[in-house]
C-alpha cells in the first residue's frame, strides 16, 4: 500500500532542528516525509527571507509552488509566520490542493492591529484562511484571535507548543562570576532569544542603565544574534555599560548558563509559547517577564513572576524587590504546571493532531 505524502516545513533549519526533530522522526516512520527549510539540513529548501517583501520571497513562493505540484502531498505541516504564510498562497489555485496544517507560534498582531506591519501579518492569514484545514494555536489570546478573525476553513485547536524536551545534562561550569569579576553583591541576570524589536532586549539595556544610576549592582548578559546587534552595541557604548550588559552571541549549552544566573529576564512583545521560559523554569530560576501573551499561558500562576509590558519602572522596581528577598538562582522557584509543557505530556496529542486525527 502507498504510504501517504507528507511536507514538513519552517522558515529555518534551526527551528526545526530545535523544536520539531522528535515529531519529524516519527512522522518518517509512517510516511513519505519531506522536509523543507532554508538550508541543507533537509531534503527541500527555499530561500524564505524574513522581510515579507523581499524578492527572495517570490523566489521561494514559485519554488515551493513547484513542489507542491510536482510532489502531489496529501498533507503539509507548516510551522513559522512566514512559511505558512508562502506555503498556502502557493496551494491557492491548485486542483487537487494537500490539506493544511498550520501550527501558529505566535501571531505577530494583536486584537485591533495597531502598525502597519501588524496589519499587514493580519492581512496574509485572511488572505489564505481558506487554504488552511486545521489550525493549532499555543496560547489563549492567539485562540481568540483566531477565532475573532475566523483565520481557518477547518477546526481551530489550543495545543500547549511543541513540548520541552529538557536538556538539563548540560552540566558544564562556566565559572561566569570569575570570568566577569563579579562581586558577591552583583546580581546576574540572563536572556536568551534573537536580537529583534520583538524579543526587545533595547528595553533591557535602558533599564539595567537606570538601575546603575540608582546604585543597584546588575548585570546582564543577552545570549542571541540577530538583526538588531548593532544597535544594541551602539546603545551599550553610549549609555557606557560595556561592564554591566553583554552580548554573548549564539550559545549551545544554555543550561549551563542558566545554571550560574540569579534571574531570569524577558522583555519580548509577543510570543507563542516560549521555550527560553520553559528552560529558565525547568532550571528553576526566578523569573522577571513581560506580561504578554505566552508568558501569561506560563506564568499566571507565579504572578510576581509578570510585571507591565513596556514599563521600566515596574520592571526595576521588581527586579529590585527579588534582589532584596534573596531567593535567586538555580532551585529557588518551583513551577508545578511545568509537567503541563514537557515533550512527554503534549507529544502523541500533538502527534495526532499533525496526523489529521482526533487525539
Amino acid at each position: 500500500m502507498k504510504r501517504q505524502k507528507i511536507l514538513y516545513c519552517a522558515s529555518t533549519d534551526e527551528h526545526l532542528i530545535r523544536f520539531h526533530l522528535p515529531y519529524i522522526k516519527a512522522l518518517a516512520k509512517e510516511y513519505d516525509l519531506h522536509v523543507m527549510g532554508n538550508g541543507s539540513t533537509f531534503s527541500h529548501q527555499a530561500p524564505f527571507c524574513k522581510q515579507m517583501l523581499s524578492p527572495k520571497n517570490l523566489k521561494a513562493l514559485m519554488r515551493i509552488r513547484r513542489l507542491l505540484r510536482r510532489e502531489q502531498f496529501d498533507l503539509v505541516l507548516t510551522h513559522t509566520a512566514l512559511a505558512s504564510f508562502l506555503v498556502r498562497l502557493a496551494a491557492k489555485g491548485m486542483r487537487r490542493p494537500p490539506r493544511i496544517t498550520v501550527t501558529v507560534h505566535g501571531y505577530l498582531f494583536a486584537k485591533r492591529p495597531r502598525s502597519v506591519r501588524e496589519r499587514l501579518f493580519l492581512l496574509c492569514e485572511q488572505l489564505v484562511k481558506r487554504q488552511t484545514d486545521l489550525l493549532l494555536v499555543m496560547n489563549r489570546e492567539d485562540l481568540a484571535l483566531a477565532k475573532r478573525y475566523d483565520l481557518s476553513q477547518g477546526e481551530i485547536r489550543l495545543i500547549r507548543g511543541m513540548g520541552l524536551e529538557g536538556k538539563s545534562q548540560d552540566t558544564e561550569p562556566l565559572h561566569l562570576r570569575n570570568r566577569l569579576g563579579l562581586l558577591p553583591e552583583d546580581m546576574l541576570c540572563l536572556y536568551v532569544g534573537e536580537l529583534s524589536q520583538r524579543k526587545n532586549q533595547m528595553f533591557l539595556i535602558r533599564a539595567f542603565h537606570a538601575l546603575r544610576q540608582r546604585g543597584e549592582r546588575a548585570v546582564l548578559l543577552l545570549v542571541g544574534n540577530g538583526a538588531e546587534r548593532k544597535a544594541l552595541l551602539r546603545e551599550i557604548r553610549r549609555l557606557h555599560l560595556e561592564n554591566t550588559v553583554y552580548l554573548l552571541g549564539e550559545q549551545k549549552k544554555i543550561y549551563s548558563y542558566l545554571r550560574e544566573t540569579d534571574l531570569y529576564v524577558s522583555a519580548s512583545r509577543s510570543e507563542g509559547l516560549p521555550f527560553n521560559i520553559l528552560e529558565a523554569m525547568e532550571i528553576g530560576l526566578p523569573i522577571l517577564a513581560s506580561r504578554i501573551k505566552g508568558h501569561e499561558d506560563l506564568l499566571g500562576s507565579c504572578p510576581d513572576s509578570l510585571y507591565p509590558d513596556g514599563d521600566e519602572e515596574a520592571f526595576c522596581k521588581c527586579l529590585v524587590e527579588r534582589k532584596r528577598e534573596g531567593r535567586l538562582g538555580q532551585g529557588s522557584h518551583a513551577y508545578p504546571n511545568l509537567e503541563r509543557y514537557r515533550l512527554t505530556s503534549v507529544f502523541d496529542e500533538n502527534l495526532a493532531l499533525l496526523k489529521g486525527g482526533k487525539p
